[in-house]
């Protein structure tokens, strides 16, 4: 998502500002950001953000019976990675 992001952005067009991602699971009680294939197989949460530098664009999540604290906190986290992206 980030290449096709900064690719379509520096061709110009429909495309104006480049768009990150991050995907946080959950396991043994912590967060684990940008899980591997395998350790998502072992999460209980599975949630993707994705924005911009200025706003998040979506947010997608698959959990198994955790807590609404535990399923959008870690929201503000891949937030503030996906905005990390673009202060480099």
């Amino acid at each position: 998502m980030i290449g096709v992001s900064a690719a379509l952005t520096t061709l110009g067009g429909a495309v104006q500002r480049p768009i990150g991602a991050a995907r946080v699971g959950y396991m043994n009680g912590e967060f684990v950001l940008n899980p591997t294939a395998s350790q998502l197989k072992e999460s209980a949460l599975n949630l993707v953000v994705a924005g911009t530098a200025h706003a998040v664009l979506m947010v997608e999540s698959e959990a198994q019976q955790l807590s609404e604290k535990l399923c959008w906190g870690p929201s503000s986290s891949g937030t503030s990675r996906c905005r990390r992206r673009f202060k480099r």
